[in-house]
């Protein structure tokens, strides 16, 4: 492959470096980061006379003393001039200048500092412990007003209705948004099966609770990107000492009732103070018989059946002489919820063997 010469203006001389046109840029750079030195700095971290590292950062849109600028601007100038003049540069020939150019690179870089001796650490190390310690103070303090004393674990696959106090964090004088910002942890109201995030689920489980029902509520849907979901918000009901974003110390909060279908094994959730207060019949954990699902959708007061299969035909007209219809959408048989039919149909599929 033929190589070209690409002419680079170095300090205002014009240099001629004849290679790849990759490679001649390289070079160009090479000669050219001495005189940019002041957008570049070294950062020292680590332990002084132990553990340390350095970095290296360019910042093209800053600049940064350079210790002994005269100096410095005294050897770029003659590294300048000893650039030779009408002659191309070639890789080899151009080491020499490139060794050059890195030596003062390396000479006058601007350093920044952030090495600490082993005491400074060690308080360092304690002023965490100490913050760490006033955090926990903190949270046990709100979790004594706002939750019962133990965690409660949920069940896996199940989705739980929660609750949390949020106030308005947002500036808009530098276009900061954050109208959920929250306050402590989300609080346990209610577990339930997984189902639609409805308004009249997370109004039912706010009914259990007197306290949360003297407020008053508004339904959101904001299922899009960026959106907060499906939730209940209820009007400001306090005020409380807390730094927000714009510089208030005080501020406005409210409580928000939201869905969360992401439980894991072993979960455990601080629970609302309430919790499980006056209770209602929460939906119970779905009941496998056999590979047949059966549990109670508490939203629309209905039962589900979900087979791993196609049923024989008798088991398809017991359903539907039982009141239950099939749902193409969600692949499952339902039916309104009685005592009777819930019992009716649990014993009619337990009776059958299991699908093999």
């Amino acid at each position: 492959m033929s190589l070209h010469t690409y002419p680079f203006k170095i300090g205002g001389k014009e240099v001629n470096i004849q290679a790849k046109k990759e490679e001649a840029e390289r070079a160009a750079n090479a000669l050219l980061k001495p005189l940019k030195l002041n957008q570049f700095y070294k950062e020292l971290n680590g332990v002084i006379g132990e553990k340390e590292d350095s970095s290296i950062y360019y910042t093209p849109f800053s600049q940064h003393a350079v210790p002994d600028a005269e100096s410095w601007k005294k050897e770029c100038q003659e590294f300048i001039d000893s650039l030779p003049d009408a002659f191309t540069l070639t890789l080899d020939s151009a080491v020499p200048f490139i060794r050059k150019a890195h030596e003062i690179f390396i000479k006058y870089m601007p350093v920044e500092d952030h090495r600490q001796t082993k005491e400074q650490v060690l308080v360092r190390q304690a002023e965490c412990v100490v913050a760490q310690h006033q955090r926990d103070l903190a949270d046990q303090e709100w979790r004594s007003q706002w939750c019962k004393p133990e965690a409660v674990k949920v069940p896996k696959d199940m989705m739980t209705i929660e609750l949390s106090i949020t106030f308005n964090n947002s500036d808009s004088m530098t276009d900061y948004f954050d109208h959920h910002a929250r306050i402590g942890e989300r609080m346990l109201l209610a577990i339930v099966s997984k189902q639609h995030e409805t308004e009249r689920i997370a109004r039912r489980v706010m009914s259990c609770y007197p306290e949360l029902m003297k407020r008053t509520w508004i339904w959101h849907t904001e299922k899009y990107s960026m959106g907060h979901g499906n939730y209940l918000q209820s009007d400001y009901f306090a005020k409380v000492k807390h730094h927000a974003y714009d510089g208030r110390e005080e501020v406005d909060i409210s409580f928000e009732i939201e869905f969360n279908t992401c439980t894991r094994d072993n979960a455990e959730m601080w629970a609302y103070k309430d919790y499980p207060g006056i209770q209602g019949p929460a939906a119970p954990p779905p009941q496998e018989l056999g590979q047949v699902i059966i549990r109670r959708n508490e939203a629309h007061q209905g039962i589900e059946v979900i087979f791993p299969e196609r049923p024989e035909a008798s088991i398809i007209g017991f359903l539907k002489d039982t009141g239950f219809r099939w749902s193409r959408h969600q692949n499952l048989w339902y039916a309104k919820y009685t005592d009777d039919r819930m019992k009716t149909v649990e014993n009619k599929l337990k009776s059958q063997p299991p699908t093999p």
